[in-house]
């Protein structure tokens, strides 16, 4: 199966086009194919230092509000 964000020849939606019905929550199917994990964690890590960041709560929340399309994907599936 290919997916549409790895076949440039498909229309590439915006994540913030994205609608759902129903209450399907899409968000869990996105995946960070594409995305270079090593250089998003160094800004993570990097963000944590300046902020003197102890709770992994607090990373979340800010990835959510802040760095959702950036950051939470990784947050959601790089935790240590």
């Amino acid at each position: 199966m290919i997916l549409k964000a790895n076949n440039p020849e498909k229309y590439q939606y915006d994540k913030s086009e994205v609608v759902a019905h129903n209450g399907f929550r899409y968000r869990q199917y996105l995946t960070d194919v594409g995305v270079d994990t090593d250089v998003i964690l160094q800004e993570i890590v990097q963000w944590i230092r300046e902020s003197n960041c102890y709770e992994y709560g607090d990373l979340v929340d800010y990835a959510v509000s802040e760095k959702f399309d950036e950051w939470f994907p990784t947050v959601r599936s790089q935790t240590i």
